[in-house]
This record gives structure tokens, sequence and C-alpha cells, in this order.
């Protein structure tokens, strides 16, 4: 893509896991300051497809990461933290030898979780804990997040609190995203491309025409109803 920064490269990547294809030959590509989202049905592969780019799932094809840009992994699950009293500032820090106080506070400001940095992690809402993780990643110096279902278990207003984040890191700090999701109409809204897939890839481009509800279909193997936000 003619003045863009390749950052990401998947080259027919594919995943058996216990004799069972996961994935088979997905091929594309993630440019600086692009949102990536990922659709499909429940068991096509998308988590999966997350845990290849990171190396945590043995795979066949190639990823290739520009030297330099770090993914930061935001699990479906958010951390359980259990009773442990770690405030979200501990969260942010934790596993880090050194750290820059500034780089924590500047993280902070920008996922706007200034004023719960000393609340308790356990104690946050879902969207806090969420935007929390995300400011983790950023202290860690990462480039791209890897976001798998970060809506799922937020109400309306904190998932629109969290786009319009999302939308500042991608145009003020060029921060890019691969979002796994389900929300066919407000992911699409957001996203500079689209990947479908269940197990092989149906569709990979711009949320616009092609997108459609008989693609949507073949990939979800069903009716299903779609909403496509033009914004």
């Amino acid at each position: 893509m003619a003045g863009k920064k390749l950052i990401l490269r998947v080259k027919d990547l594919s995943v058996v896991l216990d004799g069972r294809k996961i994935l088979e030959n997905i091929s594309f590509e993630l440019y600086e300051g692009e949102i990536l989202a990922v659709l499909g049905p429940n068991g096509a592969g998308k988590s999966t497809l997350l845990k290849a780019i990171l190396g945590m799932v043995p795979y066949t094809g190639e990823v290739y990461l520009a030297p330099g840009y770090r993914p930061g992994y935001i699990p479906q699950a958010l951390v359980d933290m259990g009773k442990l009293p770690a405030t979200a500032r501990d969260v942010i820090t934790m596993g880090f030898r050194n750290y820059s106080k500034e780089k924590v506070m500047e993280a902070a400001r920008k996922l706007d979780i200034e004023s719960h940095l000393d609340n308790l992690f356990v104690n946050l809402s879902g969207g806090l804990k969420q935007r929390t993780l995300i400011a983790k990643a950023l202290v860690y110096g990462s480039r791209i997040l890897l976001l798998d279902e970060p809506t799922s278990n937020l109400d309306i207003q904190s998932q629109k609190r969290f786009y319009s984040i999302l939308k500042d890191l991608k145009e003020k700090e060029k921060i890019s995203a691969i979002m796994v999701s389900h929300d066919l109409g407000v992911v699409t809204s957001y996203a500079d491309r689209v990947l479908c897939l269940n197990v092989r890839m149906f569709y990979h481009g711009k949320p616009g025409k092609e997108l459609n509800i008989d693609l949507i279909r073949k990939v979800y193997g069903h009716d299903v109803g779609v909403i496509i936000h033009d914004h």
C-alpha cells in the first residue's frame, strides 16, 4: 500500500491442533495506523490467529513483524486478579523491571484512566479494566494491539468510549490494531479493513459493498442479520 509502512505480514498461515485444522492458508498485511477487524463465527479460528501471530501456537507459513513493533495482546478474558490487592497502577507496571512513571501517566492520560490508577483493579468496571490493560501495552512499547473481543462484556456507553479511544490512538499515535469481534456493524465503522474467516479466509479488504449479507452468510454458515454503518 503506497505511502504506508508495512508492519505485519501474514502469509499462507495454517494451524493444526490435535489433528484438527483450525486455520488454513490465511494471508494479509497490516500497515501503520491501521485497524483490521477480524470477523467470523465461534470456532472460526479468530483467537488462534492472534495466538499464532504471537507465537503462542505452532503454525506453518510466515509471520513477519517489522523491527521495533512489539505486539500488545489483550485477551478475551480480562486478567482475573482475584482478591490480590493490586491497583490499576500495579497492573500497568507489573512484570516490568524498569519503567518510567512519566510513561505510565502518559498512557493513563491517553486511556482516560488517570483518576483510577490507585483503585483496585478487581473493582474496576469492564471498560476500565480493558483500558488499563491497553495502557500496560503502551507502557511496554507496543505499537500493535491484538484485541480479542474487546467490547464483548461492555455496556453500550463503554463500547462507544472504547472505540473513541482506539480511534484517537490510531489517528494521533499511529497505533495499529487487529481486533477480533462479532460486532459486524460497529466494528466495520471503525475498521480500515476487514478480514472474514471461518478456518479459511473468505474476504480481506475495505468494509465496502463487497462485505454484504451474501458474503456474511457464507462465512457464518447460516442466516444472520447485518447492519453496516457508513461513517
